[in-house]
């Protein structure tokens, strides 16, 4: 199946159901997004997903189970907003069984994109081990961040309130020492690239860039599964 992009059409789309955020308007234009927004989402998600699936085995290429939906989860958040303007992927390992492998993500606005690849939401005790593996492994790691930074992609996530202070850790790294989750991210407001035919290999063009630091991440969690 080809790649039909995500228009503007689409967007506005999107838009509008959020912001009447109306049952029935969205069971009218149901399939209308499914065509516009989700299926688009899910060729990009199996593209990408194969070809990282070329470089780690173990990443799962399910694109309907990539995708995120269109319908928000409310039962947890004071925001009552029926749908969403915004969608995701995500590529990885199975999450049931990699729970705390890194994920790459792809996410749109009606105004903006970003990308990238990283942890979120990591119990302490795994934390505290990223900490201590890239300290004692400095010099490959710093390597692939350097070079993920070449090509846009920064340091981010939530913080502790109080910094961490370890033993042995370097300049270059005490960025990483006060972080409790760790993703590094780019975005672009350049929109309408979504719409292009070759964006699903232009992403995979990106997620390239990011190989050498996915490698460090996942050594951190496979080092961390065979110690648990």
């Amino acid at each position: 199946m080809q790649y039909s992009g995500i228009t503007p059409e689409a967007l506005f789309l999107l838009s509008e159901n959020r912001l009447r955020d109306s049952r029935d308007f969205y069971e009218e234009h149901k399939e209308q997004i499914n065509a516009l927004a989700i299926g688009p989402m899910r060729r990009i998600a199996q593209t990408a997903g194969e070809y990282l699936q070329g470089h780690d085995p173990l990443i799962a290429v399910v694109p309907g189970s990539m995708v995120s939906r269109v319908r928000r989860d409310t039962r947890f958040t004071k925001d009552k907003t029926l749908y969403r303007d915004n969608i995701w992927l995500s590529v990885g390992r199975g999450k049931t069984e990699w729970p705390l492998h890194p994920m790459f993500w792809f996410e749109f606005f009606p105004d903006r994109y970003w990308l990238g690849v990283g942890y979120w939401e990591q119990p302490p005790a795994f934390v505290e081990f990223f900490r201590r593996w890239i300290i004692n492994n400095a010099e490959g790691f710093l390597a692939a961040y350097k070079k993920a930074q070449k090509a846009g992609y920064k340091l981010d996530g939530d913080d502790y309130k109080k910094p961490k202070v370890i033993e042995g850790c370097s300049d270059e790294l005490l960025p990483f020492m006060g972080k409790k989750s760790v993703y590094f991210p780019k975005e672009s407001d350049d929109i309408e690239q979504l719409a292009l035919p070759d964006f699903p290999q232009t992403l995979c063009g990106e997620y390239k860039k990011l190989l050498p630091l996915y490698d460090c991440l996942a050594a951190v969690s496979d080092a961390y599964a065979a110690m648990s």
